[in-house]
Parts: structure tokens; C-alpha cells; sequence
């Protein structure tokens, strides 16, 4: 019996929030600071698209953002109409994730660890391998936007306008 594959278990708030809760812990443990709630609704987008991974697989967390958009621009196309279209489930993965405190908003427009204890760090790999995919990809942009600069610059980056 083939298990069947629960797309809406991705795109339920929870698993939104679970995903804004790695990206937060590995930009703050590689920059120690906290990123601008504005890189949500870039980084929820652009790790929920499968179609991208094959960009990820040819990277590690050293590569760096623009060394990554560099060797694959194609992650700009469509990224848009992508951002539009998960602007809610960003919004509500950031009230989940702030209503269960795994999140918490500080200075007014940063994004923090919330003092819930969150999921185990062992959680990933017990995902399956799609989500557990979404997972690996959100926690390296983490690291990759950590060091890429200020939102402002990430934006352009992505030839997205504010």
C-alpha cells in the first residue's frame, strides 16, 4: 500500500509556523540578531517551492545568498506571483506561531524565538521527505540571509520591490 501525499498538512498554519520557527533559529544563531518580519514573506514562498530544490541540492549553508541567486537566477521567476499567492498562510503562520509562542515580535518588526519550547530539533528527520525538504530549505536561507545583508538589500536581491 503506497502512503498518499497530504499537500494541506504543508500549508496548514501550524507547519508555517514550525517552518518561520527554524528560519528564526538559524538566522539568530548565525547573525545574532533577529531577522525583519518583512524575510517571512520571502522565505515561506521560496521554500514551500518544490521546483526549486534542485538550486538547493548544489548549495550548503556556506554558499551564501547571492553566490545562490547568482548561479540560479531562475529562482526570481515567478517568485512574484509566489509571494502574492502565500501572503496568508505567511500571516497565518506568524499568528500561529506567535499564538503558540513559539514566536515571539520584538522591536516592533523582528522576529524572535518565543519562549514555548518548541518542536524537537530531531523533528526533521522523522518528517517525510518533502516537508523534511521544505524544512532543510527554509533553515538555509536562515543562515544565507543572516549574511546577506539588510531586508532592504535581500529584497533587491530578489528584484523584489518593497
Amino acid at each position: 500500500m503506497k502512503p498518499a501525499y497530504d499537500l494541506y498538512a504543508e500549508i496548514n498554519p501550524a507547519f508555517i509556523a514550525y517552518l518561520l520557527q527554524r528560519f528564526v533559529k538559524k538566522f539568530c544563531e548565525e547573525s545574532g540578531n533577529s531577522p525583519h518580519i518583512s524575510l517571512a514573506y520571502l522565505a515561506i514562498p521560496i521554500s514551500l517551492t518544490g521546483t526549486l530544490e534542485f538550486t538547493f541540492s548544489a548549495t550548503n549553508s556556506k554558499t551564501g545568498f547571492l553566490p545562490w541567486l547568482s548561479r540560479f537566477p531562475e529562482v526570481r521567476t515567478g517568485l512574484h506571483s509566489n509571494i502574492a499567492a502565500s501572503k496568508d498562510l505567511t500571516l497565518s503562520g506568524l499568528k500561529a506561531g506567535v499564538h503558540g509562542r513559539l514566536l515571539d515580535i520584538v522591536d516592533g518588526n523582528c522576529l524572535a524565538l518565543g519562549d514555548a519550547k518548541g518542536p524537537p530539533d530531531n523533528l526533521k528527520r522523522k518528517l517525510p521527505s518533502k516537508p523534511k525538504a521544505c524544512v532543510s530549505r527554509i533553515e538555509r536561507l536562515g543562515v544565507w540571509m543572516a549574511n546577506a545583508g539588510n531586508p532592504a538589500t535581500i529584497f533587491s536581491m530578489l528584484e523584489v520591490q518593497l
